[in-house]
């Protein structure tokens, strides 16, 4: 097994609005090209039902041949969330499911550059590195007066 599946990483599953999550995985693979097993992308449609996103996620999950996963949705509430919600409380309840599997809501590009970056990292770990760095990378700049 290569290097970056193997299970000390985290694999990122991105469940967005379309085209949203596919848009981000390509952002990352720009940067990170040698993480593409480790990052699956779910674009939800308006017409995604949360029975057909779990079921979808659910597939989406079990190719992330890592020890650990995080789902990384873009509106708390929406459906993106709603599946990604449901994924990881069926995940973390099915009997020979070993995977540690984290949510993360409100995702930004410096969230999932983080993400990948400390991917080696505990999952706790990672979860924390990824909220910080998503909101250090929102930032107000205003024009400069002369």
């Amino acid at each position: 097994m290569a290097p970056e599946t193997s299970p000390f990483h985290t694999g990122i599953l991105l469940i967005a609005h379309a085209p949203l999550a596919s848009a981000l995985k390509t952002c990352a693979l720009h940067v990170f090209p040698e993480c593409e097993p480790l990052i699956q992308a779910y674009d939800v449609t308006p017409e995604t039902s949360l029975e057909s996103g779990l079921t979808h996620g659910l597939k989406l999950a079990r190719r992330l041949h890592t020890n650990q996963i995080l789902v990384l949705t873009d509106i708390v509430g929406a459906t993106p969330f709603n599946i990604g919600k449901r994924l990881m409380d069926t995940l973390a309840h099915t009997q020979g499911f070993s995977k540690a599997i984290r949510l993360v809501c409100g995702t930004n590009v410096p969230m999932l550059m983080r993400a990948l970056t400390y991917r080696h990292e505990q999952l706790e770990k990672l979860t924390d590195l990824v909220v910080t760095g998503g909101a250090r990378g929102i930032i107000h700049v205003s024009p400069q007066l002369p």
